[in-house]
């Protein structure tokens, strides 16, 4: 008799049983990483999601693929769904599912940044969102109420700078809603357009962040200090800007980032590494 099976959100078929393991395991550490940090034991994940370490470990061979399935799992469950939304309001779908793109990357800072870590924001990642909102702005821009001249790339600033002012001690997000509403009015029609943007386009660089747009290091985990941006602005640069062209990470190989990401580098992944990873967290 065939097993039935369950496809997961990063494509893989899964018998029932392990896919309702797979899915407590990855909301479990979800939450884990935001109240408890980055550095939450694997056995500590067990723990929230009911079961036995070694189950954690057969699921996930390591850190970085478990944080992977929670990036994916975010995206898939959260993001994607609000790009689908259609009503006969092109402006208000726009704008609805900038906010909701938002507010999921804001709940999930601390797996933001170690997604990019691992470079899990992928070129794929990237375009499947990038594509899905592109849809979005053309009927906005058919419906004559955004500027003509936006691209796709430029949404995908408006989240990330949104994200810029996401402060973790501040519940009602006061600073992100004003700050979004006051990018969102930036799209609207306007008697001047907005300056040419750079050749190279939205991409992923090499440390697996869209290429200028995500910074290198990740959102701050308290987001942009009270006193707001440095005097001096936003380097004349912009974010990345550098790495827009950057290489991409070898076909094949998994990217491992240290606390502050300043150890990135890229390493064989094997079975034989489950040891090694569960030691390390043992320490």
């Amino acid at each position: 008799m065939t097993p039935v099976t369950v496809r997961t959100g990063s494509g893989r078929d899964l018998r029932v049983d392990a896919a309702r393991n797979h899915e407590r395991i990855v909301v479990a550490a979800s939450r884990a990483f935001e109240d408890a940090g980055p550095a939450v034991p694997l056995e500590e994940v067990a723990r929230r999601a009911g079961v036995g370490v070694a189950t954690v470990y057969r699921r996930f061979r390591n850190r970085d693929l478990l944080v992977r399935a929670v990036f994916e799992h975010m995206f898939t469950t959260e993001i994607e769904p609000a790009t689908a939304t259609e009503t006969d309001d092109p402006w208000h779908d726009l704008v609805t599912t900038l906010g909701a793109t938002v507010n999921a990357l804001a709940n999930h800072q601390v797996v933001l940044t170690l997604a990019r870590e691992v470079g899990a924001i992928d070129v794929d990642t990237v375009d499947r969102y990038l594509r899905s909102m592109d849809r979005l702005l053309r009927r906005a821009r058919e419906a004559g109420l955004v500027r003509p001249e936006l691209q796709a790339r430029d949404l995908a600033a408006v989240v990330v700078m949104a994200l810029a002012t996401a402060h973790r001690g501040q519940p009602d997000r006061a600073d992100l809603r004003r700050y979004l509403a006051l990018l969102v009015d930036g799209l609207r029609p306007a008697s001047t357009a907005l300056p040419a943007p750079s050749a190279c386009g939205i991409r992923s660089s090499g440390d697996g962040s869209p290429a200028g747009g995500v910074p290198s290091g990740g959102v701050p985990s308290g987001g942009v200090p009270p006193g707001g941006v440095p005097p001096g602005g936003v380097p004349s640069g912009g974010v990345t800007a550098a790495k827009c062209c950057g290489p991409q990470p070898e076909a094949g190989r998994e990217h491992r980032g240290g606390q502050g990401g300043d150890r990135a580098a890229a390493v064989e992944v094997g079975p034989e590494q489950a040891d090694e990873w569960r030691r390390h967290d043992e320490r």
